[in-house]
């Protein structure tokens, strides 16, 4: 996962819908950077980022950018080990880019996300992405007795809620036995997964990865998602605009190391 570049997505203060904004890659020489992404210009009220005023600029630093280090807990802190637990995660897999993309980089002073993006090997079309379900702290009383009732490796199901007016691509994660609606799949997922579950359904599945009880809702049911995409959908499922860079040079000076 640390390979593989952080984006960064910003919930609009009107509509709340989110463009994906940015992207932090980790650098082969070492240090980080940033560019601002094609969805940035998607919202006349999105504005840059402090230090970062040019939306059209490549930014390079050895240290991570406030930006992202603001949102990580310093391992000095005595949760920490607690927190990478509930991420699934351990000291050596712990990088920054693994740890936000993991933890999604949430806080309360503003209206920002991170993520690592869903993709599939270019060779293969196959892919093992984890994630965690969102929206446990709306559930009924029963479907949260059902959530704390799971076990690893249980089998879930994905239904698409196609009717749901706050976001027609939205899919809904549910159990196979006694089924109960657990959650949702993470907005930044559903565009990709809504393609392959109208091709192809039987290409994917998902089932628990851990379940922390005593985790705050955000934190608690980590899933595990596999599938292939075949050759024939490979494009449709991987390329969106938002995701590119503005500044298209400056990604390929990137991509050269």
């Amino acid at each position: 996962m640390q390979n593989n570049p952080l984006y960064l997505s910003w919930r609009s203060p009107d509509e709340h819908n989110w463009y994906v904004v940015g992207r932090l890659s980790e650098r082969l020489e070492g240090g980080f950077a940033f560019e601002y992404t094609k969805g940035a210009l998607k919202h006349p009220k999105f504005q840059s980022f402090s230090g970062m005023p040019n939306l059209n600029s490549l930014y390079i630093s050895e240290k991570l950018f406030p930006l992202f280090s603001n949102r990580l807990l310093p391992a000095s802190r005595p949760e920490y080990p607690r927190l990478l637990n509930w991420l699934g995660l351990d000291k050596d897999s712990a990088s920054p880019l693994a740890v936000l993309g993991r933890s999604e980089g949430v806080r309360s002073t503003d209206e920002l996300q991170t993520f690592i993006r869903l993709e599939p090997d270019p060779l293969t079309g196959s892919f093992d992405y984890v994630f965690f379900v969102h929206g446990l702290a709306h559930l009924n009383t029963n479907a949260k007795q059902r959530v704390e009732q799971l076990t690893v490796n249980e089998q879930l199901q994905f239904c698409l809620d196609c009717q749901n007016k706050h976001d027609g691509q939205a899919v809904i994660l549910r159990t196979s036995n006694s089924p109960e609606i657990i959650g949702f799949l993470p907005r930044y997922l559903c565009k990709s997964l809504s393609i392959l579950l109208h091709a192809q359904p039987q290409n994917v599945t998902v089932k628990v990865e851990k379940l922390s009880s005593e985790a705050p809702s955000r934190y608690k049911l980590l899933c595990r998602m596999k599938g292939q995409v075949i050759p024939e959908l490979h494009n449709a499922f991987t390329f969106d605009e938002d995701y590119e860079p503005i500044n298209s040079v400056s990604h390929q000076w990137l991509n050269t190391g």
